[in-house]
């Protein structure tokens, strides 16, 4: 096997140092003898100059360009064909190889039906391509001739650089460097413009009757649709290369076609139909024996809501192949162990990642946030969500928010706030129905209160066992309640079950009430939701200071020490703060200050009806042993939506968030508490304040809707009237808006 160039280079370097070549040989696990021709060559050839052989010679077997192109033709015009038919249908037109050649320009023109079929090694192609690929770059990058660089290029079968191919435009490139030039542009583009390309490719080549190379490239546009979620566009893809493409396709070329009808098909909830085309590309898979198909049959499942078949072909595909797994293989683990309720798994294989691909972080995020409910610790999976939400790129970006979408609503539900959860939920429901997101459509309808859902939602296992839930809660059975756990535990939905009981509980609660099992883990029965000897209360600061208890609003007016006192113990990190802390903020000139400490916490439990082991002092810590939300926090978590949904693109949607988030100033907020930590937190909420209001008011004139962005300044002016960037913003309407954050 052909070493690769800078390995090679890396090894005569090593041995320029003075290391011994024996040593060098055996840690690059390149032959003595060949690493001593080569340093032979270095020496006499100088240093730089590795690629050319003295002892070169043209072979005198190497086929005429008419013969090659006649051979990949056959292939191009017949996708299906084997080697053996080729070899006879060539013979007929005079042509008389044997099928090592043909198979070899087939791999020369990356016709071997492999999903790993790269660009070959700059060292494994001819001298004379090498030669050529040398003239481009340097035309490329000297003379930026990319109308000279892109000719020479067009000389050879397949370009090894594709950074070359970056700098060069489609215009000069002929069709086949155009269809491998994909490979490089799918991390560069965003997934729109590269589902446009992708498809000007596809449809050049259709019209060239190049069959083979078409259905590459349809197999990259059907990618790019499934990232955008565009599940119809992509079944009448997939129905149209079928129809396109003459003959009968061979096993590979048919598993790639199932597969992604498959995905279009479960996308949609026409979950049956996915599940055959699923079996088909498991009966298929058993001849072809890839690793990388192994992996997208795994994912097929995994649409399908098949979690555990999911997990149990990855881990076959493990052993059986023994590759090197990749990252993200280890999360696509870690999350069918998380959704399967296996937390500690999950976070074994988390730890496992090394160097996680941006890309991938969102999911990796998501994850760990599923892991940490699962855990009770609703804090931190807030903080992980939150993060997820910031990472997720523009493709993709609708699962990772439904995902979060689930995770918020969870934890609110699980801090006894079932009314904010629900708010939550119905948010993106518009945004899932307009782009006909079925799936995950219905789920978060059934949780709104929808009653007409489809029969064929049923075959969607999340779907079959949301609604067996609330129909257990309905009847307050055990045994229902039992045979709706058994269901989740025999397809891999336990991480689901833990997630759906939090959002309805009411079967839970009711068999808790009857000292009857659950079989929840025991830090999800821990949590607020079925505790309900905890407080449970709503802080409404923006404004004039309101307290909420069960969701029941307390008519009470606090002196301003003792609000200001409650807002920062509730605000604070689990509750907690220091004695001495309070102590230095609050009296810091009295020469008894625990004692008023002490009546303000005695004042605060009788008015608040908070019991003593809920309100205490331990060590020198004030403990709070309850759960608490305010309306800072729902205005973070939506100012924070509206800013991802601006930067997916959907301006629409995110203008609807960005208004609802300002809804929650109803004034100035922390009025007339002057103590340190209120000014404080004041000024940080009134700078947040400002900045999101001049940046949405840009971001409403980049898009075009002037109005609603001054007229949120106008309300910013009335809370904070110094505010300089708001007054420069009124006064000059025309100034130039802040780039977009969708880049």
């Amino acid at each position: 096997m052909t070493k690769p160039l800078d390995i090679i280079i890396k090894a005569l370097n090593e041995i320029g140092t003075g290391k011994p070549g024996d040593r060098v040989a055996k840690k690059y696990k390149i032959h003595p003898v060949t690493l001593q021709r080569w340093l032979k060559r270095y020496r006499k050839n100088g240093r730089g100059d590795y690629t050319v052989a003295s002892t070169y010679q043209r072979p005198h077997n190497r086929l005429p360009a008419a013969i090659e192109e006649k051979i990949y033709l056959r292939k191009e015009q017949e996708p299906g064909i084997t080697l053996e038919s080729a070899q006879k249908k060539l013979r007929r037109d005079g042509v008389n190889v044997c099928l090592a050649t043909i198979r070899r320009v087939w791999r020369d023109y990356g016709f071997l039906d492999n999903p790993m079929n790269r660009p070959p090694d700059e060292l494994a192609i001819p001298i004379e391509s090498r030669q050529i690929l040398q003239k481009a770059r340097q035309a490329a990058d000297q003379l930026e001739a990319f109308s000279d660089a892109a000719r020479l290029l067009n000389r050879m079968k397949v370009c090894p650089d594709l950074k070359l191919l970056e700098k060069i435009p489609d215009r000069f490139l002929n069709i086949r460097h155009r269809l491998q030039k994909l490979d490089a542009m799918r991390n560069i583009e965003t997934m729109p413009v590269f589902y446009r390309r992708a498809r000007r490719v596809r449809q050049c080549l259709e019209r060239k009757k190049y069959y083979y190379s078409m259905l590459q490239a349809g197999f990259v546009e059907a990618s790019a649709l499934s990232w955008l979620e565009h599940p119809e566009k992509g079944l009448d893809l997939i129905n149209h290369l079928v129809r396109a493409t003459p003959g009968r396709l061979n096993r590979y070329l048919r598993f790639r076609l199932t597969y992604y009808r498959g995905r279009y098909l479960a996308d949609m909830l026409r979950t049956e139909e996915a599940l055959v085309c699923a079996r088909q590309c498991e009966n298929l898979i058993k001849s072809l024996k890839q690793y990388d198909l192994a992996i997208k049959l795994s994912q097929l499942y995994s649409s399908l809501g098949y979690y555990r078949k999911a997990k149990t072909v990855l881990e076959k595909a493990w052993n059986r192949y023994k590759p090197k797994i990749s990252d993200e293989d280890r999360i696509s683990h870690a999350v069918y162990s998380a959704i399967n309720g296996e937390y500690h798994s999950a976070r074994s294989m988390i730890k496992k990642l090394t160097n996680i691909d941006e890309k991938y972080r969102p999911l990796y995020y998501v994850t760990r946030a599923y892991c940490e409910i699962g855990a009770g610790n609703l804090e931190r999976a807030q903080e992980l969500n939150q993060q997820a939400l910031a990472r997720a790129r523009r493709e993709g970006f609708l699962n990772i928010l439904q995902a979060s979408i689930i995770v918020q609503a969870c934890v609110y539900s699980a801090l006894g706030f079932k009314r904010e959860a629900i708010k939550v939920i119905k948010k993106i429901m518009p945004l899932l129905a307009r782009r006909k997101v079925k799936r995950d459509y219905y789920i978060h309808a059934i949780f709104a209160g929808e009653t007409r859902i489809s029969d064929k939602c049923l075959s969607f296992p999340p779907i079959k066992l949301l609604l067996n839930l609330l129909k257990a809660g309905q009847t307050g059975r055990s045994g229902d309640y039992n045979e709706v756990y058994r269901f989740a535990e025999s397809r891999g939905l336990l991480g689901i079950f833990h997630r759906y009981c939090l959002l309805a509980p009411e079967i839970v609660i009711k068999l808790q009430k009857k000292a009857r099992p659950t079989r929840l883990p025991r830090p999800i029965l821990d949590l607020p939701l079925f505790n309900k000897d905890l407080p449970n209360i709503r802080l409404d600061l923006l404004g004039t200071i309101n307290i909420f208890r069960e969701d029941k609003p307390m008519k009470i007016r606090l002196r301003p020490k003792d609000a200001a006192f409650l807002i920062h113990l509730l605000t604070a990190r689990n509750a907690r703060l220091e004695v001495q802390d309070c102590l230095t903020n609050f009296w810091p000139r009295t020469r008894a200050p625990k004692n008023n400490l002490y009546h303000l916490l005695r004042r605060l439990r009788y008015r608040l009806q908070i019991p003593p082991q809920n309100l205490y002092v331990r060590r020198n810590v004030i403990h709070y042993a309850g759960t608490t939300i305010s309306d800072y926090n729902i205005f973070q978590e939506s100012l924070s939506l509206a800013q991802n949904l601006d930067r997916a693109g959907e301006w629409a949607y995110a203008n609807r968030e960005y208004q609802n988030a300002f809804q929650l100033f109803r004034g100035e907020p922390f009025r007339r508490l002057f103590d340190p930590w209120s000014d404080d937190i004041r000024n940080r909420i009134l700078a947040q304040l400002e900045a999101a209001a001049i940046n949405y008011a840009d971001r409403c004139r980049a898009n075009g809707n002037i109005r609603d962005g001054t007229e949120i300044l106008e309300k910013t002016l009335l809370i904070i009237p110094g505010s300089e960037g708001c007054r420069q913003r009124l006064s000059s309407p025309s100034s130039t808006a802040l780039p977009d954050p969708s880049g």
